[in-house]
């Protein structure tokens, strides 16, 4: 069996631009205190998704989870 490996390995270009785009909020003093969701998992990696939830950032598909003032990411 051979195998081969990609030149590069990693998240297909709308998924890293969207994780890009959360670390880039959570790097925003103005968004300080506010509640961060992405509207459904960001990314199908469980890794992804739970180190995003330590630092503050939730997925939900329920409205009634979001506040005016809170962030929410569309995802890809």
């Amino acid at each position: 069996m051979n195998i081969y490996k990609t030149e590069t390995i990693g998240f297909c270009f709308g998924v890293e631009r969207a994780v890009n785009a959360v670390y880039k909020i959570l790097e925003n003093e103005k968004f300080d205190g506010k509640k961060i969701f992405t509207w459904g998992e960001l990314i199908h990696n469980p890794d992804i998704v739970r180190e995003l939830a330590e630092k503050g950032v939730y997925a939900t598909e329920n409205i009634d989870d979001i506040n005016e003032g809170d962030v929410v990411v569309i995802r890809s």
